[in-house]
């Protein structure tokens, strides 16, 4: 029920650290939409970082804006996004249970959120922040909303938890992703015996 969207997201170290917010939040699904910046793989980034929660994620790339918001609003996804504008309201008071499915977009690291996404979006909101700097690294920024997001729905009577048939079908998934990188290591290891071999019998 609830998707975290990645615009445009210019450092892909950063877009790990939010994979790791995510997961402990209980985010099963990141959207990338890679329009102004290259497409990287999210997965074979998180093997550099200690969690490497990006494993047992799934994730969707979008090489336009429009292209991810049309989806959502096809699948009657509300969208929230952080912004400082007139019409953003604080953290504290957005309202993350009155919507059923919620599209959080979080924005390039310099540009912040583009304005198509400003014009899709039906929940603005800000960060509360008392010291002198207005903005936040964008991966702790996301943390922070993801943070309060979960503390609402968590405390609801509504149960959010995916169903038995998508858990069965990651940990098919997860499974799967297990022995293939299992049996590259085997075939890794078995490549290197037999150049071994070879420049045994040269000598």
């Amino acid at each position: 029920d609830v998707i975290l969207v990645l615009e445009n997201i210019h450092d892909p170290h950063n877009a790990a650290a939010i994979c790791r917010s995510a997961d402990s939040f209980g985010i099963q699904h990141i959207w990338l939409i890679c329009e102004t910046v290259p497409q990287w793989d999210l997965f074979e980034l998180g093997k550099k970082s200690s969690a490497f929660t990006s494993k047992w994620m799934s994730f969707r790339t979008f090489n336009t804006t429009l292209d991810c918001l049309r989806t959502l609003k096809e699948r009657d996804f509300s969208i929230y996004s952080t912004i400082l504008d007139a019409e953003a309201e604080s953290l504290l008071e957005t309202d993350f249970i009155e919507s059923e499915k919620i599209a959080l977009i979080m924005g390039n690291e310099h540009e912040g959120i583009s304005e198509a996404v400003i014009e899709a979006t039906d929940h603005k909101l800000f960060i509360p922040m008392t010291g002198f700097a207005q903005s936040l690294n964008v991966s702790v920024a996301t943390a922070v909303c993801l943070w309060e997001l979960f503390r609402q729905r968590d405390s609801s009577n509504t149960d959010y938890s995916i169903g038995e048939d998508e858990q069965g079908a990651l940990l098919l998934a997860f499974e799967a992703k297990q022995h293939e990188k299992k049996l590259r290591r085997h075939e890794k290891k078995r490549k290197g015996r037999v150049k071994r071999i070879e420049r045994e019998e040269n000598f």
